[in-house]
């Protein structure tokens, strides 16, 4: 009954997201606070399995938009590079910004993803469960789906790809 009320939160979070596509409700935020509160609760929950997460913040970077919708998909996305993360390894949570745009990436230490299963990471009910990945990670595919989803709300983009030195990066671009 547990996983089955999880599933059935993770879908009505998807469907208010799609509802929420044309709400008026906006907050104005400072982003570099929001992504700080969320690698503080990660951090906590990353040490008791033995990693690390890292965040490399920047200077105060006010935006408008749903905050709760935006701290959702921050989360949702580190706490999937937490999962794919080996043991006494880190998670990098960086911000980077300009007057236009914020750019944040989370970059785990796994092994990252086939190149040709990269698109489909967002997809709903998508779970990537090649031989190299830890396929005991708790979910149902809906976690990606639902940042990018909050992402685009607040018209931005999302994109995954295999860093170059190893470990899948997850991009977040919102316009500040």
């Amino acid at each position: 009954s547990h996983r089955l009320d999880e599933l059935v939160g993770e879908l009505l979070t998807l469907s208010r997201l799609e509802s929420a596509a044309n709400s008026n409700e906006k907050d104005h935020f400072d982003i570099n606070g929001l992504v700080n509160a969320v690698a503080d609760d990660a951090r906590f929950e990353a040490q008791s399995q033995n990693r690390q997460v890292v965040f490399n913040g920047t200077h105060e970077q006010l935006m408008h938009g749903n905050m709760e919708l935006l701290r959702r998909a921050v989360e949702n996305v580190v706490r999937n590079a937490i999962y794919y993360t080996p043991e006494n390894t880190d998670v990098i949570i960086s911000i980077e910004g300009n007057n236009n745009y914020i750019t944040l990436t989370v970059r785990d230490s796994g092994n990252g993803v086939a190149e040709d299963k990269l698109s489909d990471l967002f997809q709903p009910f998508v779970r990537i469960s090649e031989s190299a990945q830890n396929i005991t990670t708790p979910g149902y595919g809906l976690g990606l789906a639902i940042a990018k989803r909050a992402v685009e709300i607040h018209k931005g983009s999302i994109k995954a790809y295999n860093h170059a030195s190893g470990g899948l990066c997850i991009e977040i671009q919102l316009p500040v």
